[in-house]
């Protein structure tokens, strides 16, 4: 089998397809040299060969010569590729040792700091999760700690917005974009370079001790009894719904746990997150009444026959068991 190698310049005038099959192409390699797998029947020495040949002067691995395009096409084109070049060389260093790995590393993560790994417009922060969690998969975290194969420049930016993370996970400053919820993104990024996080999930339905669902969330970390006032609740045949009331009056009754990331995902697809509920931030009193932020799954449209179930009729498992 002949060697490959990948291919600058490819676009003609607006057309961009070419180019971004090349940058698929690049991540695909990537992908397969991560999992230690071989891309299109090429040996792993070719793959590197490949990428090394591919790098230019300013440290790059750009799909394109000409850096003067709008910006989103710079993301996808000359950061994107230079991300991807630069996973593959660093998961290559910190198996093999390989100084041709580490030469070509040392100018190449500085330039991946050019726009902090962050994307572009509202894409801005969801690009620059990824990237953090792409660089952890590649070994980032091992070589941070070991000084291996890393730009003092990298590592930095790399400690910077990890702490960034936790910090905006302490402060519940999740939303970015078109008010899109990273608290997942979050508390991976958290996870994957070394920090265990949960969030405190305040549950009234099908999740809540001797209920059906209660399995998704017996492995974390209860924290008891909880209310939170200026929400109704409704019974929507199978499992229940509350709704946001502004009436301090209203009162929900239900139970606190924290969950991790991967709880959280799972608990994501049981609630059709985004479809028919939403996750919100509220302020839910404890049995000992302090009060702490919590998250919980407000419904998005309550239905028109949806029945309320009042507060004396509460908490859920009660309901159920009388209805």
């Amino acid at each position: 089998m002949t060697a490959f190698h990948f291919t600058r310049d490819l676009h003609e005038s607006e057309d961009t397809r070419a180019l971004v099959c090349e940058r698929e192409k690049i991540r695909d390699l990537r992908d397969c040299m991560l999992d230690d797998k071989a891309w299109e029947g090429h040996t792993r020495e070719e793959a590197l060969q490949a990428v090394l040949s591919f790098q230019m002067p300013d440290g790059s691995f750009s799909l394109v010569s000409d850096y003067h395009i709008p910006s989103d096409a710079r993301v996808d084109f000359i950061y994107d590729p230079s991300y991807f070049c630069c996973q593959i060389l660093l998961d290559e260093y910190l198996l093999t040792k390989n100084e041709a790995a580490a030469e070509a590393l040392k100018t190449g993560l500085d330039f991946c700091c050019g726009r902090d790994l962050r994307g572009h417009g509202y894409e801005d922060t969801r690009d620059l999760l990824r990237n953090l969690k792409d660089f952890a998969y590649a070994g980032a975290t091992v070589a941070m700690v070991g000084n291996l194969g890393m730009s003092k420049r990298f590592n930095s930016l790399i400690r910077r917005e990890v702490r960034n993370c936790r910090q905006a996970l302490q402060m519940g400053h999740t939303y970015a974009g078109w008010s899109e919820n990273y608290v997942i993104d979050m508390m991976e990024v958290s996870e994957l370079y070394g920090r265990d996080e949960v969030q405190r999930i305040f549950v009234y339905g099908t999740l809540m001790k001797g209920m059906p669902n209660h399995h998704l969330v017996q492995d974390n970390w209860y924290r008891g009894t909880a209310t939170i006032r200026g929400f109704k609740m409704y019974d929507l045949g199978a499992f229940p719904g509350i709704v946001k009331t502004e009436n301090e009056e209203d009162v929900v009754l239900g139970e606190c746990v924290s969950c991790d990331a991967a709880t959280i995902r799972r608990l994501h697809e049981l609630e059709s997150e985004g479809c028919l509920y939403r996750f919100k931030k509220v302020e839910v009193q404890d049995e000992e009444g302090c009060f702490h932020r919590a998250w919980a799954y407000e419904l998005i449209h309550l239905p028109k026959d949806a029945k309320e179930i009042p507060a004396d009729q509460q908490p859920y498992p009660r309901y159920v068991e009388e209805r």
